[in-house]
């Protein structure tokens, strides 16, 4: 998904130039547009109050990098809170332009699908999976996500298929990377874990038994 990566790093260029008429008749826009709808994601004040920002600034022609600035400077307009976010979508899809960068993708189509949870692909006849965070990808990605080879021993490849949500149930777990999904299943530790509990139990019952 390069290309479309790209496209959207485009659209949240902080040097784009727009007419302040423009910034504020777009807000309005999306206003009439809530006005009529059940679109509850955000409201009527939160636009307001970014077109008091604008209104603000100096001068007809002002950046999108300028904008933001002053978005800041207020501090009423966060882009943490979902109806910004929202509002910023909405530009970016029907005018090509956002305050905020949509590569930050929290809907299940991220643009990077394999940073989070657990996946398997077949990339030329050859199974792989990749074992991603657990919550949503930020900006800055601190470590590569690997893809990992799957090789069916016996048996054919659809194997594979069937037997990977299995696995997969054994890689959500938390408690083997510090929070966070472990990469490897362990079968052969929690069978044995689950015969040495067998055990321990049996013996519990024969010494209530005596």
């Amino acid at each position: 998904m390069q290309e479309i990566i790209a496209e959207r790093e485009k659209n949240a260029d902080i040097n784009r130039k727009l007419s302040k008429k423009r910034a504020i008749e777009n807000l309005k826009y999306l206003d009439h547009q809530i006005i009529h709808s059940n679109n509850r994601d955000y409201a009527s004040s939160d636009l307001q109050v970014m077109i008091d920002c604008i209104n603000e600034l100096e001068g007809p022609i002002i950046t999108v990098g300028e904008i933001k600035k002053e978005f800041k400077v207020k501090k009423q307009i966060s882009f943490r809170k979902k109806s910004f976010r929202r509002i910023c979508n909405d530009l970016e899809e029907l005018f090509g332009y956002t305050y905020n960068s949509s590569t930050r993708q929290t809907k299940q189509n991220s643009l990077f699908p394999g940073f989070k949870g657990i996946g398997l692909i077949n990339n030329n006849d050859d199974f792989y999976y990749y074992v991603g965070g657990e919550k949503n990808l930020k900006q800055k990605i601190s470590r590569a996500i690997r893809f990992r080879k799957i090789i069916a021993l016996t048996g054919s490849d659809d194997l594979i298929v069937t037997v990977f949500p299995d696995l997969a149930e054994l890689m959500s777990v938390k408690f083997v990377r510090n929070g966070q999904y472990t990469v490897l299943p362990f079968p052969i530790k929690y069978l044995r874990e689950f015969s040495e509990y067998q055990k321990r139990l049996s013996e519990m019952n024969r010494q209530n038994d005596l």
